[in-house]
């Protein structure tokens, strides 16, 4: 992806403040034509439909081209100073190739510590960072202990609302006051306010 840049003086150049904001946006959007389609600062005249939400603006060109931000000629409006502040379509272009030979070299070599074919890079990310982490340490993964109902000793409720324990006969909780389910279980019921 490459970005086009917009200078600090575009915000208190006179030239720019002078234009119309649709011949500003088209300007702009010029730039970021230019720099997508590795132009180098040239528009085609087929290009200008894509400028502006309406299409093809001839008096937005006409306005640019007075104001001397583009000129014109046989191949389309160039944009005389694009250079100056955009990367050259070349250098993007040696640019990705460079990242695309270092990608390649890294998935190479990532293939060749994997002869099996797994995916080692996942594992390798999980175990570190997994390394040593238990249930409790993880958010929202508490251990929670479970009651046996079914034991003739059963444990002491614990309140749904609060976690707090509570003595198996309690009519209710003994820290947020929510009463016992009817049915007798040691569950206890959360009561709106």
């Amino acid at each position: 992806m490459t970005d086009t840049r917009l200078p600090e003086h575009f915000l208190t150049s006179p030239t720019l403040d002078a234009l119309s904001s649709d011949a500003f946006r088209v300007y702009v959007n010029g730039l970021m034509w230019s720099v997508t389609h590795g132009t180098d600062g040239l528009l085609p005249e087929r290009s200008l439909r894509f400028l502006h939400p309406d299409g093809k603006r001839p008096e937005l060109a006409a306005e640019l081209t007075t104001t001397g931000l583009w000129e014109c000629d046989d191949d389309g409006h160039h944009v005389p100073d694009f250079l100056r502040y955009q990367t050259p379509a070349e250098q993007v272009e040696r640019s990705r190739a460079f990242t695309r030979e270092r990608k390649r070299r890294q998935r190479d070599r990532e293939c060749a510590d994997d002869p099996d074919g797994d995916d080692l890079s996942v594992s390798r990310v999980t175990e570190r960072v997994t390394s040593g982490v238990t249930s409790e340490d993880r958010t929202g993964q508490a251990v929670v202990e479970e009651t046996n109902y079914e034991s003739a000793e059963p444990a002491d409720p614990r309140c749904y609302a609060c976690g707090t324990s509570n003595p198996a006969d309690a009519a209710e909780c003994s820290w947020c006051h929510n009463r016992i389910h009817a049915d007798g279980s040691p569950r206890l019921q959360v009561v709106s306010e």
